[in-house]
């Protein structure tokens, strides 16, 4: 072989495991995969979805896939049409990736985006998400997190999880809020993600 095919060899070897690497990469951010022996949710599967209504100082809800949002009386003084997009997980995965922390959590349901970004509510308003089963027995292991845009185009994420309550018997989770933007509930799936996974917070 001449030393212009052994070079054009190695260089398709190496865009061969160049791709490969890649896919590799791709897969493991859009699946969430861990070596766990199953899979603690099938959000992976789930593609964008939305669902929106006008709310009125009489109130309303609005619900898509498994994600309601209910508004009392009082919460808005003018008709506001209220959408929720359920958008999927691996969207956002450099939440998680940035942070080297692909192997303590996972997301547990697809992450909500409730518009218009940034309205307010007089009245706070009920986020209801029914949880994967598996999850729905885990948790004392969820982390709930509000994401609100910034203005140099990053997210600002706060950690609500002491704002939501869980109910066990039906499976999902409840939180409060006054604001719209984005939620996202991530599982720890290490007793040490705790402390690890206050370096999410505040960044994009």
């Amino acid at each position: 072989m001449s030393s212009d095919e052994l070079r054009a060899s190695s260089a398709i070897k190496r865009e061969v495991n160049a791709i490969s690497a890649n896919e590799v990469l791709e897969q493991n951010i859009k699946t969430s995969k861990t070596d766990q022996d199953e899979p603690v949710s099938s959000v992976e599967d789930v593609e964008d979805v939305e669902s929106s209504s006008v709310v009125t100082k009489e109130g309303g809800s609005v619900s898509v896939k498994g994600v309601k949002l209910t508004c009392p009386t009082g919460a808005v003084d003018d008709p506001v049409t209220i959408k929720l997009k359920l958008e999927e997980p691996y969207k956002y995965c450099g939440l998680i990736v940035h942070h080297g922390l692909e192997n303590d959590v996972i997301f547990g349901a697809p992450v909500i985006n409730c518009q218009p970004n940034g309205q307010m509510f007089k009245k706070h308003v009920r986020l209801t998400v029914a949880l994967d089963n598996e999850i729905g027995r885990s948790t004392g292991a969820l982390l709930v997190l509000h994401g609100a845009p910034t203005s140099d185009g990053k997210i600002f994420w706060e950690d609500i999880t002491h704002n939501s309550r869980f109910d066990l018997e039906k499976e999902e989770l409840q939180v409060e809020i006054n604001q719209f933007s984005l939620f996202a509930v991530l599982l720890r799936l290490t007793k040490s993600t705790w402390v690890q996974t206050k370096e999410i917070y505040n960044e994009a």
